[in-house]
């Protein structure tokens, strides 16, 4: 990133140096003298000085800012990852602590040798636990059967309370809360028979987890063998085989609980370092038991008080960098309990962030220092300035207007005839239409041609573009793969027909063979009306732009109409299309993965790997807005790579975790395939991840397969040497015939959801799906339907031969983490069944 910032900054600083140096050329050529004076050259000194030296505070007060930026969201990406896994840990905790109150749940009694055998792990595991115990409700007219008891377990041991920091006999009340069982034992065995319902008052967490049945944590207390606080974890105990659907239902079966002791410092520091996070490159964390930082609550601190970590910048430091960074907090839940955590960074461990900044103003102010002088040599040449002026002026005069690739007018000619159709069609009361032509997918067309080719196929679909219209239109080229056509209207008629403007698709509609490929071209075509949609060149070409673009959004292969509601889509386009440069750098998107069931087998066959972008300022950004953004900027390469490494290294670590018999579903994208080196790409994935081939499944979309046929079955050939699984995505939305489709050597094809959806209400849609699971059941093909959401889809789809299928039903795209959990409970009732 600093790179970036002083490459920017460095490019500013000359541009606005030879800005300086424009308005000294022009004192030059316009004084009278040949020579200019002394005073005339130190004003130009001065000036040129005053400029640099002004650029150069902007450029790095700019700068500055960026950095500043940048250190306060690395603070916060740092601090978000300690929060979560932080998260987890609590979590994993609980969760562990639970289990102990589920053996209780799972038996109507549970023995003491039972209860040491179950907790002793869970204090090994964890050894900020300082207790694990069972506290049975006793009502009075039990206590003598349980004392009795308890004598059998220590001898002329009674029910105790503590009074005056002193367990003595147990007073009488309606009911008792005694300590049952407790480990380790022997270091808290004088605990067993303890009335902890003693004094009467009980504490908000308690109730709360009797009234729920969730495990709840209470506020800190002292314990008496620890110099620090501990916290309670509680979650009730209810009898055995009772009802349990409402809060006096729980309340009335109650007759115990289980309790864990814990060090919440321990744990935090525990859960941190298990990832070796404890100490965080100079970030301060500080963790509080509490929803508020109070000194009270504050259980775990990363930087001690007498840190050797610098705190402070030197003076002059300290002065160009006045502003910091600020802290962050957020609160996150422990058994229903708020906890705070805080983390912060002093200024001088990220000093080293702001030497872009400095390099700006350091080479700045050099830069200002030579334009100065240069300013003075220039100064004195008014006459070899005044040369240069003339010259690229002359140059500019003698401008083309034509496009030298194609022969068909520029952009400034297209403006210059506007111009003057507009003023004969105001008096006449015509309309022209103003057509903004751009071709899809030209990008990876041209690097699969090569750029001769590329312009072999712009020069035909020039001339295509001239041989449709009439001699009185204009053809023009905009420039890379972009055309405009000005429509005027037929002899008679006041505004162009649509049978002008089809003519012009019809002839883009016929393949064209350019160096022995045949290709299938479609175009992104917006139209803006005069007088309607502006009365300025300008402005009416902006306008068809902008419709082209929408045109472009919508999948290309579309014609669209300017209206004012597109002017707010194309700034979010611009918006989206900045930020999915940097999204991949920044590690913004994530992998969701959506089951594959064999409903027959009764168990997940596959996973379809689907990407997500969680955007820090736009939230989660939908695919199919960023989707067709990337195709046509070229990151989805980049990103296409990225997703399909990840999703390998995912399914090897779950086939690590035994989950075996799965296969992984990746999207490609015609540019992909467009690419020469795709297959080897794919080859090296599976070579440095050690997936075996036939667990990857990469799935084409039939419109990108129609795009260029023989190129399509040559990659899918060299695909399957690889012995990867191939499978046409959205199958009966694109446009592939049977002829077509015995050639391409695919596995599988996946039912479009949107003949799923309404298969059942709407006749049509059923005898589609019916239609496909024959073709591929007849063609040896395996078929999986997308989007089931209802059992009644499920079962249309079981009764005519569709046996896996993907939907909301199942599951919906979830993280790794949540899907590793759903695969395990697949495996669980799979060695059930």
């Amino acid at each position: 990133m600093s790179r970036g910032v002083f490459c920017q900054c460095g490019f500013h600083a000359n541009l606005a140096f030879f800005c300086s140096l424009a308005s000294t050329r022009v004192i030059s050529i316009s004084a009278v003298p040949p020579v200019p004076t002394v005073p005339a050259r130190l004003r130009s000194v001065t000036l040129a000085l005053l400029s640099g030296l002004g650029v150069t505070a902007l450029l790095f007060a700019g700068a500055s800012r960026l950095e500043n930026d940048k250190v306060a969201l690395a603070i916060e990406q740092r601090a978000h990852a300690r929060l979560f896994l932080l998260q987890q840990g609590v979590a994993n905790t609980v969760g562990s602590l639970a289990s102990v109150n589920h053996l209780f749940a799972s038996r109507a009694a549970v023995s003491r040798a039972e209860f040491h055998l179950f907790t002793k792990p869970l204090l090994q595991r964890y050894p900020y636990v300082q207790a694990i115990s069972y506290l049975r409700v006793v009502p009075h007219e039990g206590r003598a059967a349980y004392e009795q008891a308890l004598a059998q377990l220590r001898p002329g041991a009674v029910m105790t309370e503590m009074r005056d920091g002193k367990p003595v006999p147990a007073g009488v009340r309606d009911h008792y809360r005694v300590v049952d069982y407790i480990e380790p034992q022997d270091a808290n065995e004088a605990a067993l028979g303890l009335d902890t319902a003693y004094p009467v008052q009980e504490d908000p967490a308690r109730q709360a987890a009797y009234a729920t049945g969730e495990p709840m944590a209470g506020p800190l207390v002292p314990l008496a063998q620890q110099s620090q606080p501990g916290v309670i974890i509680s979650m009730p105990v209810y009898r055995f085989g009772a009802p349990l659907d409402s809060e006096a239902a729980r309340l009335a079966a109650l007759q115990g609980e289980t309790a864990a002791v814990l060090l919440p410092s321990a744990m935090v520091a525990r859960i941190l370092s298990a990832d070796g996070n404890q100490v965080a490159d100079g970030l301060a964390m500080r963790v509080y038991a509490a929803p508020a930082p109070d000194a009270a609550s504050l259980v775990y601190q990363s930087v001690p008080a007498a840190s050797p970590v610098r705190t402070t910048l030197p003076s002059w430091l300290a002065w160009l960098y006045p502003q910091h960074a600020q802290p962050f907090a957020s609160r996150f839940d422990v058994a229903g309990k708020t906890w705070l955590m805080t983390a912060s960074a002093p200024p001088a461990v990220y000093a080293g962030d702001h030497l872009a900044s400095l390099f700006t103003l350091a080479f700045g102010a050099l830069v200002t220092a030579l334009g100065a002088a240069w300013v003075h040599a220039l100064a004195s040449r008014s006459h070899e300035v005044r040369r240069l002026v003339e010259e690229r002026t002359a140059e500019l005069r003698h401008q083309a207007t034509h496009d030298a690739l194609t022969g068909l007018p520029n952009r400034a000619l297209l403006a210059d005839r506007l111009l003057q159709t507009m003023h004969h069609s105001e008096r006449k009361g015509h309309v022209l239409w103003l057509v903004s032509l751009d071709l899809d997918r030209f990008k990876f067309t041209n690097s699969r041609l090569g750029h001769k080719g590329g312009d072999r196929l712009l020069q035909a679909v020039a001339e295509r573009l001239q041989l449709a219209v009439r001699p009185v239109d204009t053809v023009a080229r905009m420039g890379g793969d972009e055309f405009a056509l000005m429509l005027l209207p037929e002899q008679g008629a006041l505004s162009p027909r649509a049978d002008q403007f089809q003519r012009v698709l019809d002839c883009l509609s016929v393949p064209l063979h350019i160096d022995g490929q045949e290709l299938f071209l479609t175009c992104s075509t917006g139209i803006a009306v005069y007088p309607d949609d502006g009365t300025a060149p300008g402005v009416l070409m902006e306008r068809a732009d902008i419709a082209m673009f929408r045109a472009k959004e919508m999948g290309g292969d579309n014609v669209q109409f300017y209206t004012a509601a597109m002017n707010d889509r194309l700034g979010e386009r611009m918006l989206i299309e900045g930020a999915l440069r940097s999204a991949l750098e920044r590690n913004e998107f994530v992998l969701h993965y959506q089951p594959q069931t064999d409903i027959v087998a009764g168990r997940i066959v596959g996973m379809e790997a689907l990407i997500r972008w969680q955007h820090p300022e736009l939230g989660m950004v939908a695919p199919n807005r960023f989707i067709p953004l990337a195709e046509e900027t070229g990151q989805i390469l980049p990103v296409g790579a990225w997703v399909l490494r990840t999703a390998c290294e995912q399914l090897v670590a779950w086939r690590r975790a035994g989950h075996h018999g799965l296969r992984m579903a990746v999207n490609v994208s015609a540019r992909q395939m467009a690419e020469k080196d795709f297959v080897q790409s794919v080859a090296q994935v599976l070579a440095d991840t050690g997936l075996p081939p036939s667990c990857l499944e990469l799935e084409l979309t039939e419109s990108q397969v129609m795009n260029d046929i023989e190129h399509a079955i040559a990659v899918m050939h060299e695909l399957k040497k690889l012995g990867v699984l191939l499978a046409i995505d959205d199958f009966g939305t694109g446009y592939s015939s049977l002829a077509h489709l015995k050639r391409f050597e695919i596995d599988v094809l996946k039912i479009d959801q949107t003949f799923v959806r309404d298969l059942t209400v709407d006749p049509d849609d059923a005898a589609i799906v019916t239609t496909i699971i024959a073709l591929a059941n007849n063609l040896g093909l395996d078929v999986i339907s997308e989007g089931v959401e209802t059992v009644e889809q499920l079962e249309f789809l079981r009764q005519h031969g569709c046996r896996q299928m993907q939907g909301y039903y199942f599951s919906r795209p979830a993280p790794a983490a949540v899907i590793e959990a759903t695969l395990r409970d697949d495996a669980e009732r799979a060695a059930a069944a």
